[in-house]
């Protein structure tokens, strides 16, 4: 029974410590490049991530925009707009991420001719809050950002996200009343269940169980259900074009995982698969096929 108690102990610590941002803290290391000692530290007490800071400011003139979300939060935003736009584009990004990492996906939008709408989700940068669900409550930043510029009279409105993001994107679209013109969702995770398996294998530790606990406990302390994070789901309530970017060497959101996705989309769809990228800013990492396969795809599903 005291082994009973002591693991839900320690798993309640790492699901609090993974989904509420430490405002004082250093960030632990990615699993993979942890220490064995650190990594026996890190099995003990869980990880430190501080609450994210945007870094940069946008070149090109901004307007600041607060938009209500849920539990009353008011999420922070950077309006940037391009002459003659052909719709808007929502950015959102990923786990511990802010919307200055975004600046460079907005640009290249930018350059494409839409006006670009980058978010801090709850908890992170320049909004209200310090915690995140991963994706759940995510959903609803989404939703009320695209119901915030739906309302200024845009009628096409794009949404962009990684990694949490996309999950984020897709949670809105199938389950909060979202009609976006379409999608472009780069490196979504499954299932938050195997990616939190997933972080185990990265740190060459077996889970033995623990993913589920820290997932159970994780959606706990914040009232919702974690197990339903599951973007597999999400995509069949999906009918908006879809654009599916991935890296083929991600290990932290698996091929077979987003190949799941892909199928269930029930609209149009595009899978592109960059073959040398992780679980990264394909931007970044390949820029021009990134520009290509993007530009192509809204071209071709924007009115």
């Amino acid at each position: 029974m005291l082994g009973i108690i002591a693991v839900n102990a320690i798993a309640f610590t790492h699901a609090f410590k993974f989904s509420h941002f430490d405002t004082s803290g250093k960030k632990t290391v990615k699993p993979e490049e942890l220490t064995l000692p650190q990594k026996l530290t890190i099995l003990l007490t869980g990880i430190s991530n501080p609450k994210p800071k945007n870094t940069l400011l946008p070149t090109r003139p901004f307007e600041t925009l607060k938009i209500k979300t849920h539990h009353d939060y008011t999420l922070d935003t950077w309006h940037i707009k391009a002459d003659n736009s052909l719709g808007t584009v929502l950015l959102f990004h990923g786990y511990t991420g802010k919307k200055s990492d975004m600046l460079d996906e907005a640009e290249a939008f930018l350059n494409m001719g839409y006006n670009t709408v980058l978010v801090d989700f709850y908890g992170s940068g320049d909004s209200d809050g310090a915690a995140t669900s991963v994706g759940y409550f995510e959903g609803e930043d989404v939703a009320n950002t695209y119901n915030h510029i739906a309302a200024t009279g845009e009628k096409n409105i794009i949404l962009f996200g990684a990694s949490m993001g996309a999950v984020a994107i897709a949670n809105a679209t199938a389950n909060h009343h979202i009609q976006p013109q379409s999608l472009v969702l780069e490196c979504p995770y499954g299932k938050l269940l195997t990616t939190v398996e997933n972080r185990f294998d990265l740190m060459g530790v077996p889970s033995l169980g623990f993913a589920h606990l820290l997932v159970f406990w994780g959606g706990a302390q914040d009232g919702y259900w974690a197990f339903n994070l599951n973007t597999i789901e999400f995509a069949k309530k999906i009918k908006a074009p879809t654009l599916l970017l991935h890296g083929a060497k991600d290990q932290r959101a698996p091929m077979d995982e987003v190949e799941a996705i892909h199928q269930n989309l029930q609209g149009l769809k595009q899978l592109t698969v960059f073959p040398e990228a992780a679980h990264e800013s394909y931007l970044t990492s390949t820029p021009e096929a990134w520009k290509k396969s993007v530009h192509q795809f809204l071209t071709k599903n924007t009115p």
